[in-house]
């Protein structure tokens, strides 16, 4: 399915005149795996089957259960403490996450684990009841308010006795104690009976209407256009020989062109009109998701309202490091207005120029117009950089070296110990099928500098079922035993990389940018140092801020584009290993090897740090779809669906931020025929608000990551970051005072927009 070309920025650097750093993968006969240390625990053992998945949920549901029956037995509202309630219950949840660790691989990669799927989703539906149940119990919120109460207590409460001072409780505990009464506030408790049910029936409502916007995504087909070959001038005959083997022939000299899948041919084509019809009926799709969005709008803002919101957004981020929906849009707008000229000077102007060329005519450049004239910029710079003799930079970057090392290059950073394990050893007697569900993951034991075991790391290189973007998908519990020691926790690590058809494979910049987001996840997971798991990193954006996750992610990003980190990095796959070097000598006729590190100049060039977040034209349409995300859930309730045009609203935001002419320039004021690619977009069902921590990100990491910038193996500063911003997890709320706290200083936004070009005063 193609990706809608405002996401697939996301996936592509799009900056003029930059030299792309790519990687290669070397085989596993280059590499040494150990055998597991006796004294380490062993990992999991995958030999599970539908009924055992089945008893995982029937027990997990039932320790949930019969926990609740007998605190409330136990303890009564005038008994109630922090230790005999709140603690208790989420420490009983450190075992219940090590029960489920299972269950949760099986759903995060269901795609590997097929036969488990609908018994997964059935355990979860079965653990998920009892924990749903338990946040409806008004016995139990009793005892919870009560305790809450007793630290925090209304006006009322205030002049009675039995009040504590709340600095009595750790950061942590307080976290924890907030987080359990939003627990049962997100569920209606402070509203009346009526009011409850009818935010059930929202939650109904979404998750079908949800449901039903995705499956119509998943379908896309696309309209069948008809072209001549003079209206698809400029498209390579390789591109065209291929239309008629996937269309079919030529028939009264006119190509069979789809819109959708045959999407890229709108970059190729000279014809503008071509273009237009191309990229136009790429992006109205779905059409019935326009309804279905507003439903969504309608849904969230009277959601919203129950819980006593102004409107979605601003419940949705309340928690979150920016707080509200008017700190997003103040960004996102004051983002505009500083690189506004650049984008005139270094994108708009240039791209124009290079239209006039081809076409005679520049007066507009629109939306369709832009990826084609922005590649012949990119064309023209890079044959200016580039040395006749110049290699591609990916060959230094094999993609099972490139993992490995950055394993082992950011592990001595940070203080870990990545060492890479047989499967076919790691338990006696067990198979290597069920230590690994696929044989290209490799498996790595992880230890802190005293050698205590925290866990295990999966890497899964390779795209092979899967859909969607790389992730990292914790199992287990991880949170500080009573002893001080961590428990182990377990991340698998999904890399989508493209497997190359034969030989090694290479990552190019794009695809280093991405893995190492990934791998930084894992790296804050091992770094997590919480007493309740359910505050750890192992638990995601569900404990984390969905900003702070995303500024962490993009702190190591920036890692990919430091020139010192990526020569030490690299290392050309004819030097990997016996069938590289083959390779090697097969495809140059026995050339003389190339140098075994690449080094980091001018002429070679590399990924500026955090590339696709500090890009000028990149910034500015994210940008305006983090804002067309905040228009859509400050709706306030009742939400007119009738009259609110979601279709006029994006584009006319759009234009604002990207400044690129859309079709209503060309007189059609109808919205009905405007672009409307906003329907393909699933981020509104499952981070609805939350689309600009991506972007956002990059204004915090690239501070975050300077004390690194000239020397990426600053030990000293990676203790300070793990110590203070990744080990805290989601224990303490106050995100900005433990970034000040690492830095010594406070945060200096001037930095991220000097890597977009903005110094000084200029913007």
């Amino acid at each position: 399915m193609r990706v809608p070309h405002h996401l697939a920025q996301c996936l592509l650097s799009v900056s003029l005149g930059v030299n792309l750093v790519a990687s290669i993968a070397l085989p596993q006969d280059g590499y040494m795996m150990l055998a597991r240390r006796a004294d380490d625990p062993r990992p999991r053992v995958f030999n599970d089957t539908a009924q055992s998945v089945l008893d995982i949920g029937n027990k997990a549901a039932k320790m949930e259960t019969d926990f609740i029956n007998n605190l409330l037995k136990t303890v009564t509202p005038s008994s109630a403490t922090f230790k005999n309630t709140i603690d208790l219950y989420w420490k009983l949840h450190n075992d219940l996450n090590d029960l489920t660790a299972p269950l949760e691989l099986y759903r995060d990669l269901y795609s590997d684990f097929l036969g488990l799927s609908d018994p997964t989703n059935s355990a979860l539906d079965t653990y998920g009841k009892a924990f749903t149940s338990t946040f409806q119990n008004q016995k139990f919120f009793d005892l919870v308010h009560t305790v809450h109460q007793q630290y925090f207590p209304d006006q009322k409460q205030k002049r009675q006795n039995g009040v504590r001072d709340p600095q009595t409780l750790s950061t942590e505990d307080t976290a924890i104690l907030k987080r359990t009464v939003k627990l049962f506030r997100d569920r209606g408790y402070g509203v009346s009976v009526q009011q409850r049910q009818r935010l059930e029936q929202i939650e109904s409502q979404i998750d079908s209407v949800g449901s039903d916007f995705v499956n119509a995504v998943g379908n896309i087909k696309g309209d069948t256009l008809l072209f001549t070959a003079q209206e698809l001038d400029g498209v390579p005959a390789d591109r065209l020989a291929q239309l008629v083997k996937d269309n079919g022939p030529v028939k009264n000299g006119k190509y069979t062109v789809n819109t959708y899948e045959d999407f890229d041919i709108y970059t190729q084509a000279k014809n503008g009109t071509t273009r237009q019809l191309i990229y136009l009926g790429s992006d109205r799709v779905a059409p019935d998701n326009i309804d279905r969005l507003k439903q969504l709008v309608a849904l969230r803002a009277e959601q919203a309202n129950l819980l006593g919101h102004k409107n979605y957004a601003e419940y949705v981020l309340q928690d979150t490091l920016i707080q509200s929906p008017q700190n997003v849009e103040s960004f996102f707008n004051n983002l505009a207005d500083k690189l506004h000229p650049l984008n005139e000077e270094q994108y708009i102007n240039p791209l124009k120029s290079f239209k006039q060329k081809e076409t005679g005519d520049s007066k507009f450049l629109f939306e369709w117009d832009a990826s084609r004239f922005e590649a012949q910029a990119q064309a023209a710079a890079s044959k200016m950089k580039k040395r006749a003799d110049q290699r591609d930079p990916s060959e230094w970057y094999e993609a099972e070296h490139t993992v490995t090392g950055l394993l082992d290059l950011l592990g001595g950073v940070f203080n870990f110990r990545f060492t890479r394990i047989d499967p076919a050893t790691a338990v006696p007697g067990v198979p290597a099928n069920q230590i690994v569900w696929d044989p290209s993951v490799l498996l790595f034991a992880v230890h802190d500098g005293s050698g205590q075991c925290l866990g295990y790391a999966y890497m899964d290189l390779y795209i092979r079922k899967d859909v969607g973007g790389r992730f990292p998908a914790p199992f287990g519990a991880s949170y500080v035993r009573a002893d001080g020691t961590p428990n182990p926790i377990s991340v698998a690590a999904k890399l989508l990389i493209t497997k190359a058809d034969s030989g090694v494979t290479l990552l190019d910049s794009d695809t280093i940018h991405g893995v190492i987001r990934v791998i930084g996840n894992v790296f804050a997971t091992f770094a997590s140092r919480t007493k309740y798991s359910a505050l750890s990193t192992a638990r995601g954006i569900l404990a984390t801020a969905p900003d702070v996750f995303n500024i962490v992610e993009s702190t190591f990003e920036a890692w990919s584009g430091n020139a010192a980190f990526l020569e030490k990095l690299s290392n050309h796959y004819s030097y990997g290993s016996p069938a590289g070097l083959k390779e090697w000598n097969s495809k140059t006729s026995n050339q003389k090897q190339p140098p075994q590190e690449l080094p980091q100049t001018p002429s070679t060039g590399g990924p500026t740090p955090l590339q696709n977040g500090h890009n000028v034209a990149f910034a500015l349409s994210q940008s305006s779809m983090a804002v067309f995300d905040q228009f859509l859930f400050t709706q306030s309730y009742p939400v007119d669906t009738k009259s609110l045009d979601l279709t006029f609203n994006y584009n006319t935001i759009g234009k604002k931020f990207k400044e690129l002419n859309q079709i209503d320039d060309l007189g059609v004021k109808d919205t009905s025929q405007w672009d409307h690619s906003y329907t393909q977009d699933t981020s509104p069902i499952g981070a609805a608000a939350l689309y600009y921590t991506y972007s956002f990100s990059f204004a915090y990491a690239a501070d975050l990551f300077s004390p690194f910038e000239k020397d990426p193996f600053n030990t000293a500063a990676g203790k300070k970051f793990r110590d203070i911003v990744l080990a805290s997890g989601a224990s303490n709320p106050d995100f900005v005072g433990l970034f000040e706290q690492y830095l010594g200083r406070k945060v200096d936004m001037s930095k991220y927009y000097a890597t977009l070009g903005v110094h000084g005063n200029r913007g």
